[in-house]
């Protein structure tokens, strides 16, 4: 939090993001676009299962156009079954392809792992900002749901190019293992309930307290709403967590 504060007091965008703010929606921009790559290539895998039914059982061996020669058929047909052949061929080649499009792409950039990127090698150690900031993006957005105007053309309930994106760089960076050893997702665990259990306190000794009625519900109120969100900001970095964990079984194998 106080790491959150400081880069906030260097300055904020017009658009009123801070670098965090924008070094987030990086992140998400990378995420998002290998979201993409991966829809494409979903698409294409059932195209290609799709139109498999109407391939024959022995495609691998037969040439329609070698038969409709040996037969003496017209040069309008051969043409045809050319053109047959290289679209059954085409068809076989693309439902056998086992590329992972993924592992590609962290070999292709696996070269920022090197001694003249030094500035990358803490990346981990931004991530619990990072993530604490996204928790809150997301979870002020789903707030907006419930608005109208300006407000609502902005809202969403979920955000999973993040933490696919933090899973990549990770990945590509090799830093897995240096960010498992911060245990930030235990640590956030505690942070928050630690933190729960002081507000609930502070609420209950407000109510034991002998301040007028209006004081007293006024308190109790504010009180209340720093517990709303401590609630939201622990089930948001859950959520995240979940999130975080299926996105880098995508580069285990990377």
């Amino acid at each position: 939090m106080r790491f959150i504060r400081t880069v906030r007091q260097l300055g904020i965008s017009e658009d009123g993001f801070s670098f965090l703010d924008q070094f987030r929606l990086l992140i998400t921009e990378i995420g998002n676009a290998l979201g993409f790559v991966r829809q494409v290539r979903m698409g294409q895998q059932h195209h290609s299962t799709a139109a498999a039914q109407f391939m024959p059982t022995n495609s691998s061996s037969t040439k329609f156009e070698a038969t409709a020669k040996t037969d003496g058929l017209s040069e309008a047909v051969t043409t045809a079954t050319k053109l047959l052949d290289t679209e059954l061929e085409s068809l076989r080649e693309s439902s056998a392809d086992g590329t992972d499009y993924f592992q590609t792409l962290v070999a292709v950039f696996s070269e920022l792992r090197s001694d003249s990127q030094t500035h990358l090698q803490n990346f981990y150690l931004s991530l619990p900002a990072l993530m604490l900031s996204a928790s809150e993006h997301l979870m002020h957005n789903k707030e907006k749901l419930t608005r109208r105007g300006k407000d609502g053309l902005t809202a969403s309930f979920t955000d999973d190019g993040f933490p696919l994106g933090v899973a990549y760089v990770l990945r590509v960076l090799n830093q897995d293992i240096a960010f498992d050893s911060l245990h930030w997702f235990d640590s956030a665990a505690e942070h928050f309930s630690q933190e729960r259990e002081r507000e609930a306190s502070k609420k209950t000794e407000v109510i034991a307290s002998r301040w007028s009625r209006t004081a007293l519900e006024e308190e109790s109120a504010n009180a209340e709403l720093r517990l709303g969100k401590l609630r939201g900001l622990a089930d948001e970095m859950r959520l995240l967590q979940f999130s975080f964990t299926g996105a880098r079984t995508f580069f285990t194998a990377a």
